[in-house]
């Protein structure tokens, strides 16, 4: 067996085993090592699928693997785009400071 990865259709890096005979694109057909799925967190579609990318990176793919520090940076990594993009908000915002919005 040997390791390759997949590409599910909403964009998720997965780990997975496949025969060594096989050829890659019979990665849908393996046997998933990692990351593990993050839905019961709750988490917005898009955040959810960037941190599982972010935790495949970094080889974050099962138990053994497991480093808090190596998540924790996962974590910021994934959410450092979302500030980003709060912080233009302010930037494009057409609204000036003191201007009543109601």
């Amino acid at each position: 067996m040997r390791q390759v990865t997949h590409k599910d259709e909403m964009g998720r890096l997965w780990a997975v085993l496949i025969p060594d005979d096989a050829p890659d694109s019979e990665s849908n057909r393996g046997m998933v090592i990692g990351p593990p799925p993050l839905d019961s967190l709750g988490l917005p579609l898009d955040a959810e699928i960037r941190l599982h990318n972010q935790l495949f990176h970094r080889g974050i793919l099962a138990e053994r693997d497991v480093d808090l520090m190596a998540i924790t940076s996962a974590i910021i990594a994934t959410f450092k785009i979302d500030a980003a993009r709060v912080a233009l908000l302010y930037t494009d915002s057409d609204i000036l400071p003191g201007e009543d919005v109601t």
